[in-house]
């Protein structure tokens, strides 16, 4: 009876929690485990309005302005950050490199594209996020980086947090609440649209 009404609270709970999410005002794209959909800013950013859409992008530009992101993160028993590394597989490019185009070509300024797409077609790794055009930039969120589809850690020992950070290139930033503001968010960056592409407003 105990171990029954502990399901029932859990269930309960689930239920409440997407009940409380936010769903998308429209999906692009979507499997089981895989989404690309036009959402309300998600809760817990600073918020930024008059965003840049809808907009035009072709495939071959976003695919390049998303490969020259790279992330770092602390080895294994070390806070020590380790060389840096592709933010997404070429699975993930190939395939938000398609979808992100359609999004932003629909997505209104209010709106957000939020995604969560797998590393491999068939692995078990996911990375989730959202992205928005702000006065000619893209601004790219990861909101969980390569997590597990399902709990592989069940009956072994965890292993040790492991904390990781966008590493810029020149031309890129992290993003800062304002100009005069120290502190950045790690897992938000801003890369300008390339210029000579093909990007505009519709």
């Amino acid at each position: 009876m105990i171990a029954w009404l502990k399901y029932l609270g859990l269930g309960f709970l689930c239920a409440l929690a997407m009940s409380c999410a936010s769903p998308p005002h429209m999906t692009i794209y979507q499997t089981e485990t895989e989404w690309v959909d036009l959402r309300e800013w998600p809760s817990g950013y600073p918020v930024l309005t008059n965003l840049s859409h809808p907009a035009d992008f072709e495939a071959t530009q976003l695919r390049e302005i998303l490969q020259n992101i790279g992330y770092r993160q602390s080895e294994l028993f070390s806070s020590h950050m380790g060389k840096r590394r592709p933010t997404f597989s070429d699975y993930q490019l190939a395939l938000l490199a398609t979808e992100l185009p359609k999004a932003f070509g629909q997505a209104l300024p209010e709106e957000v594209i939020d995604f969560r797409v797998r590393n491999e077609q068939t692995g078990h790794l996911y990375t989730k996020g959202f992205c928005f055009i702000h006065q000619g930039e893209l601004h790219l969120i990861i909101q969980e980086l390569q997590q597990a589809t399902y709990n592989i850690y069940d009956n072994l020992p965890r292993p040790p947090t492991i904390h990781w950070e966008f590493t810029p290139q020149p031309d890129q930033r992290l993003f800062t609440p304002s100009s005069r503001s120290t502190h950045d968010f790690p897992h938000w960056i801003i890369t300008p649209i390339f210029k000579g592409s093909s990007y505009g407003m519709l």
